[in-house]
This record gives C-alpha cells, structure tokens and sequence, in this order.
C-alpha cells in the first residue's frame, strides 16, 4: 500500500525514540495494519458506504441533488479516516452517509434528510436524534464550517474531555485558503482536531505535492500525505493522528491525495479487495454475505417512505 510523506513543526511531544514518521501513537491505538478483523472490517465499512450512497443517488428527488451526491473515490478516506473515532468525538463533514454511520445516525434518517423529511421521520421514529458521536450542523460556508469545527473543539478542552474533531475538507488547498482563523486557535489553544484535506493532483507526479504541508506548517501544525484510495495508510495515519490529539499533543493535517485516473488504476474498494487476496484474507461468501445483509439493511430503511406515501 502508498507510502505516507510527512512533515513535522518540532513538536515536543517527538523524540529520537519515537516513530521517525513524526506520528506518536497513543496509548488506546490497539489494532494493527496486519490485523485480518481490522482489515476486513475497513473493507465492509467501505462497501456498506458505496452500496448506500448508490441507494442514495436513486432516492435522490431531483437531477441536481443526485449529483452532488456523487461521491465515488472517497470511501477509502472518509472510511479510514473516521473508523477510530468514539462515543463524545465529533464529525464536521458533507461527504454522505460514512459521517451518518460513525456518528450512529440511522440509515433511515439519512435517506430521510435527502428528501428534506428530518422533522417527519424524527416524529416516526424519535430515537433516531441520539448520536454517540455528534455530527456538526451544516455550514454555508467552508470558513464556518472551520470555525465550528474549532470552536466545538474548544469547547471540548475547556470541558476537560479527551475527545476530537474530524473535519473534511473537499477541494484542498483551495478550502484550505479559508482556515487561517481555526488554524491560528487550533495551535494557540492545541486543540484536538484532524483537519482532513481532499484533493486530486493533476498527474501522478505531482502527486505527494507538499503545498498542503507547507502551509500547515507555517501555522505549526504537522502535515502528512496520503494516497486517498488506500484505506489502509489513510486509516494508519489517522488513527495515531487522532491518539496523538487526543493526548494533547494538538492538531494534524491529513492532505489526502486522491490518484489521478490512470490506465488499469483501481477503485478504492477494489483495491482493498486486491490486498486482502494477496494476503489469504479474501472469501467471496463473505461478501456476498455481506451484500445481502447491507440489502436487507437498506430496504429496512426505505420503511418511512413507504408508509409516508400510504397516507398521502
């Protein structure tokens, strides 16, 4: 799998004895990247996201909303990134229903927000409003969604609680232009918060670019790069950047780079599916188990609507 690039300000939680990449795991980092339940547990995360968000874009009520949740390619960050997080974290994030299953928001309510029907299926089904981990509102603006982000954070450190803030960030360096203000109390205040960059470089040699990096350094923050398609290094990185934080060692960059299109190039659930083959962990039983279970879940889901539309 890609090889991570990562770039550290000093920070004076790394010493000579630590890990040379810069990332301090933390106590609670429990799993292994030759772990076979963690790695296949990664890729049912990831196919439980492409065959629902493939729901989604049929439910979807209008031409222009279906497009917008085109959302293919990104199963390996958004699933890597976020499968560590915990009860009390947060999640600030418009990439689909990935942020929806972390958060432990039902399937249900998500189908539900597609067609503008929270309140209603809320009303149908109350206990869908309780999250383990919180999902930060929508904001109108990429500089709000930042500052959110951060002050939810804050919030969190002046509580004393040892939980983090995961925040995506689609278009990279450009959304990036609009963080000076979250970036700046992130280091003052270090808080805990993974600032997950996504962005497609124009050609596999420019790819591993470290404008990203650069720019998070001059704010004091370590940056790394990652191969967007590969749920495995992304997963790495972010699970020892979220124990990091979470031992108050502060914020982290995540510049996710997805690959450019190339001849033979692979989905990233493909891919994942090749590295389990080539390491004896592959069973196809156990996907199509897995498919019929996600089926089944997704039709349970489809219940609201069905029984909205008896009554109308």
């Amino acid at each position: 799998m890609a090889t991570t690039i990562i770039d550290t300000p000093g920070d004076p939680a790394v010493s000579p004895e630590q890990p040379s990449d810069g990332i301090v795991p933390g106590p609670e980092v429990t799993a292994s990247p030759s772990d076979p339940n963690m790695l296949r547990k990664l890729y049912a995360a990831m196919l439980h996201c492409s065959m629902v968000e493939d729901q989604a874009e049929q439910l979807a009520p209008s031409r222009k909303l279906r497009a917008a949740l085109d959302r293919r390619d990104l199963e390996a960050t958004t699933v890597g990134s976020m499968i560590e997080l915990r009860a009390g974290d947060a999640i600030s994030s418009e990439l689909g229903f990935a942020a929806h299953m972390f958060s432990g928001q039902p399937l249900g309510l998500y189908f539900a927000e597609l067609h503008g029907l929270r309140s209603e299926y809320l009303a149908f089904a109350p206990e869908g409003a309780n999250r383990a981990v919180h999902l930060l509102p929508h904001a109108p603006t990429i500089a709000a969604q930042l500052n959110t982000a951060a002050g939810f954070a804050l919030a969190l450190k002046k509580e004393k609680r040892p939980n983090v803030v995961l925040v995506h960030l689609p278009g990279g360096a450009n959304a990036l232009g609009y963080w000076h203000e979250a970036a700046t109390l992130a280091v003052a205040e270090g808080l805990a918060i993974i600032f997950v960059a996504i962005s497609q470089p124009a050609s596999a040699k420019s790819f591993g670019s470290e404008g990203m990096r650069q720019r998070a350094l001059a704010y004091g923050i370590p940056g790394i790069t990652v191969d967007g398609g590969d749920v495995v290094g992304t997963w790495r990185v972010a699970q020892e950047s979220i124990y990091r934080a979470r031992g108050g060692a502060g914020p982290t960059l995540i510049d996710s780079q997805l690959p450019a299109a190339q001849s033979g190039h692979s989905a990233p659930l493909a891919r994942m599916q090749h590295y389990l083959e080539k390491r004896n962990l592959w069973n196809e039983s156990w996907k199509d188990e897995l498919v019929q279970k996600f089926l089944a879940e997704i039709e349970a889901a489809q219940t609201f609507f069905r029984q909205a539309g008896e009554t109308q």
